[in-house]
């Protein structure tokens, strides 16, 4: 079943892309590295025409990676539609974790974050504490996910 996607789902999906941003940013920061040291190792007079052929490597690389990484999550904006999947939740776990580098000073108390999780289909899924209250074991769920790059959009208790 597909439905729209919502302005959470659409804005889930930009975050997503971060990580092709990052990539294709140090691809370029390597580039500027390449060209200062270039510039600062070689004489004025040298002719700078290898350099610009690098560069436009460089760049050309930096925009095959972006698009790239993020092929399927613009593919899933462009389509504007999330599938549905009905699916039992066959166990629930709350975990207290603690977090990390607190308490380590002068005996203090580790903070701790209780994190809750619905298995389903022998996967964990992170949910809200008020999500997790509501669903019992055995219970369907409506889970969506982006129809190319398959990223979770969220979980609904299903109303059948």
């Amino acid at each position: 079943m597909k439905r729209r996607l919502t302005k959470e789902d659409i804005r889930l999906l930009k975050y997503e892309k971060r990580n092709g941003y990052v990539f294709a940013g140090m691809i370029l920061m390597a580039g500027v590295l390449f060209n200062l040291i270039d510039l600062v190792m070689t004489d004025i007079i040298h002719q700078h025409t290898v350099l610009v052929a690098i560069d436009m490597v460089i760049i050309g690389l930096s925009w095959m990676t972006l698009h790239r990484i993020n092929r399927d999550l613009n593919r899933d904006l462009e389509a504007g539609y999330r599938t549905v999947r009905m699916e039992k939740v066959t166990g629930k776990m709350k975990h207290t974790a603690h977090e990390a580098g607190s308490g380590t000073l002068s005996n203090q108390e580790m903070k701790s974050i209780d994190k809750f999780q619905l298995i389903i289909n022998q996967a964990a899924y992170d949910v809200s504490r008020d999500f997790f209250d509501k669903v019992s074991e055995g219970d369907e769920v409506e889970m969506y996910f982006a129809q190319h790059s398959h990223v979770l959009l969220g979980l609904a208790l299903s109303e059948l």
